[in-house]
């Protein structure tokens, strides 16, 4: 099976994410009962990747939260899941006294080489006047966040920021993919916070929570490598390689360029061999399965 390099020289702006505030006396009240992750238990000045799901378990939206107090969270989201996903933790709020907020933030991401000194910091989350960075520590690769108010002058190939996500197992989730998976198929038990199976209702929990105890979800996330740059088309099939021929399988979540390689993210039924070979096209390259230290559940 083949393995990757970490990601270097990152210093990137992420126009294609925008920063949504929830505010207000309810708000963790509020955001406990929708979220996937325990936002009671986030310490102050934390963040972790986290889901809303619709009532049968399936993601809306997935993104990086940020608790800056029991009244006040910022949310990461990739772009294309706006409005859709927004107005979905809308329509939940009515009776809360909340309030929702676009904040007019540049977000950048930077490898550890590349962060620029005045932003070096040793803590989870961390404010100036300007800036908040957040150092994530994530499961193959860290790296650093930061918004701020005073732009800076980066910009980077946005198939290394995705190479590097590919890299430490984070879903690149979008709207394509929106209503399809519930959390456990894009592997979310595994990183960071992202799932609680202790924190009481919120919802799609009774989807979420019998996936894991009754064995119910028969997907995961995995990666495919090749050495052959191909065009692809998010939510395309793959096909597997059997001994009665090739057959159509699973779904392509997202993909990178990388090293003159290929990556792709693919839901598949998580039961697979991981010797298999799979491929795009018929008479085209075939790609091999990353290797993966979750067991997938």
């Amino acid at each position: 099976m083949p393995t990757l390099n970490k990601i270097t020289q990152l210093a990137i702006q992420l126009d294609n994410y925008h920063v949504i505030e929830i505010s207000g006396v309810d708000s963790q009240t509020f955001l406990q009962g929708q979220l996937t992750c325990d936002v009671v238990k986030m310490p102050e000045k934390s963040s972790t990747l986290a889901a809303h799901c619709d009532p049968k378990g399936k993601i809306v939206s997935l993104f990086r939260l940020i608790k800056f107090s029991s009244q006040q969270f910022w949310f990461i989201f990739e772009a294309s899941l706006l409005p859709s996903a927004l107005d979905q933790l809308k329509k939940y709020a009515v009776f809360s006294k909340v309030d929702f907020i676009t904040k007019d933030l540049s977000l950048y991401a930077f490898t550890a080489d590349q962060l620029p000194e005045d932003l070096n910091i040793d803590t989870e989350v961390y404010q100036t006047e300007t800036d908040t960075i957040l150092h994530i520590t994530a499961t193959e690769q860290e790296y650093y966040l930061v918004l701020t108010e005073a732009p800076r002058n980066f910009t980077a190939d946005q198939n290394k920021w995705k190479a590097l996500n590919i890299l430490n197992n984070y879903p690149l989730f979008t709207a394509h993919c929106q209503g399809e998976f519930i959390p456990q198929a894009l592997n979310l038990q595994h990183l960071e916070q992202a799932i609680s199976f202790s924190k009481g209702c919120y919802i799609g929990q009774e989807t979420i929570a019998r996936a894991k105890y009754r064995g119910a979800n028969k997907l995961a996330m995995f990666t495919l490598i090749s050495d052959v740059q191909e065009d692809i088309e998010i939510g395309n099939s793959v096909e597997i390689s059997l001994e009665s021929g090739w057959r159509r399988t699973g779904t392509i979540i997202n993909f990178t360029y990388n090293d003159q390689q290929t990556w792709l993210q693919v839901v598949l039924n998580k039961d697979i061999s991981l010797n298999s070979l799979f491929r795009l096209y018929e008479n085209g390259a075939t790609y091999q399965v990353l290797a993966n230290k979750f067991i997938t559940e």
